[in-house]
C-alpha cells in the first residue's frame, strides 16, 4: 500500500512469481459526484481503478474500471 494522497496507484498487486503486477487507484466520495481523472488517459498511472460512492453510508456503492 502507499501513503495517503501519494502520486500513483494507493495498492500494488502481484502474483506469487511476480509475474504479473498492476497497480489500483481508489476513490471515495460521501455524495454522488464527478470522480476526476483528468482529460488524458495517458496520464492515469494505475491500471485498475476502483470508484466507491456513498462511502460513509451503510449502502455504499463500488464501481471498477480498467483502462
Amino acid at each position: 500500500m502507499t501513503s495517503r494522497n501519494a502520486k500513483g496507484s494507493d495498492l500494488f498487486c502481484a502474483n506469487d512469481n511476480e509475474t504479473i503486477f498492476f497497480g489500483v487507484q481508489s476513490k471515495g466520495l460521501t455524495k454522488r459526484d464527478p470522480v476526476g481523472l483528468g482529460t488524458n488517459l495517458a496520464n492515469l498511472r494505475s491500471d485498475w481503478w476502483i470508484i466507491t460512492i456513498k462511502a460513509k453510508t451503510d449502502a455504499p456503492v463500488c464501481f471498477i474500471m480498467t483502462l
